[in-house]
């Protein structure tokens, strides 16, 4: 896709960079009680998406050695 804008507006990727602004990324960690860890296993849309990603990136993971 960034190729595809860069084609069309006829510029380089520093030019295109030059409007870009850079946000800091904040990170606010949930408190989250023990009773209500595992909520998200009793949802059957959320287990369903977990079991498509794992089957999608099976076999994709790194060892780190």
């Amino acid at each position: 896709m960034l190729i595809k804008i860069m084609l069309e507006k006829n510029c380089t990727l520093s030019e295109l960079k030059k409007d870009m602004k850079i946000y800091p990324q904040v990170l606010i960690n949930a408190k989250v009680t023990d009773s209500k860890k595992y909520d998200y296993e009793k949802d059957e849309e959320i287990k369903e998406k977990i079991e498509k990603l794992e089957e999608e990136f099976e076999g994709n993971r790194q060892s780190i050695n």
